[in-house]
């Protein structure tokens, strides 16, 4: 699962994923690009405190190129798009 992870240093995509030999236990993979200031780079961390929430297969996470646009705060005013 992709998803933009807000950490001390900035946000950042990540992937989350599943450890199976720990039952379970919950870890994610930041991939820039900014990285959380404990791991200088790409690799496994374990979240605290951390709530992801899944749309199903068929959604697709569209962020725009420039970072300074990402955001974890929701919008103030609601948007809606239709095709």
């Amino acid at each position: 699962m992709r998803f933009v992870y807000p950490h001390s240093g900035g946000s950042c995509l990540a992937l989350k994923a599943l450890n199976d030999e720990a039952n379970g236990e919950q870890l994610i993979l930041p991939l820039g690009p900014t990285y959380p200031p404990s791991t200088g780079g790409p690799r496994l961390i374990v979240p605290e405190g951390f709530t992801v929430i899944s749309y199903g297969k068929d959604y697709i996470l569209r962020l725009p190129s420039a970072t300074d646009a990402w955001s974890h705060a929701p919008l103030l005013t609601m948007c809606f798009a239709s095709s």
